[in-house]
């Protein structure tokens, strides 16, 4: 009866597990769901550097265009 007993809890788990990951992934749904909030961090830390970088570059270009401007005028 024991042998009963360990195989029933077996399929009952192997089932669960089953139900827990998509078909031909690695991952269960805790570990995408972590990739999911992972992917959205990320993205807003990539957004954040691409608009840094945007507004720097503006400054730099603002500045070497007034240099310019300025070199042209005073010869």
């Amino acid at each position: 009866m024991s042998d009963e007993a360990t195989t029933v809890e077996q399929s009952v788990s192997t089932e669960t597990e089953e139900a827990s990951t998509f078909p031909g992934s690695e991952f269960d749904r805790q570990e995408l769901a972590h990739f999911s909030s992972d992917d959205t961090e990320v993205t807003a830390n990539i957004g954040k550097m691409l608009t840094i970088f945007f507004f720097y570059s503006l400054l730099a270009m603002m500045c070497v265009t007034l240099w310019a401007w300025w070199i042209s005028t005073s010869n």
